[in-house]
């Protein structure tokens, strides 16, 4: 409904039951937590539907196109996320180049 935008979803919020534990090894914590420190700055700590959305397309566009032997660059990230997404965010293509940017920057560096 919200990708009708037949809702409009603000915020979630999550807290722990009372049976939660952690059973993890200090060094999966920090791990984790380096993770959701990265995914936290990838996001500016924006977890609103269109942000995930435009996160996760264009994430999805970025390693299907590495799947396929093509390089990923703006240009065919974008066209295949207006592939996907039609004309729904075509006045985010700020946020989709600056999230695009920053996918590229993480895979640049692990390669």
């Amino acid at each position: 409904m919200a990708f009708e935008n037949k809702i409009k979803i603000d915020s979630y919020t999550y807290e722990k039951g009372e049976s939660f534990e952690v059973n993890l090894a200090d060094n999966y914590k920090n791990k984790i937590d380096n993770h959701i420190e990265k995914f936290n700055d990838l996001v500016n700590q924006d977890f609103s539907f269109e942000t995930m959305e435009i996160f996760g397309t264009a994430l999805y566009c970025y390693l299907a196109l590495k799947e396929i032997d093509i390089t990923p660059n703006y240009k065919n990230v974008l066209e295949e996320f207006e592939a996907w997404k039609g004309d729904k965010y075509k006045q985010k293509e700020t946020d989709i180049k600056n999230i695009w940017e920053k996918i590229n920057q993480i895979y640049s560096q692990a390669a």
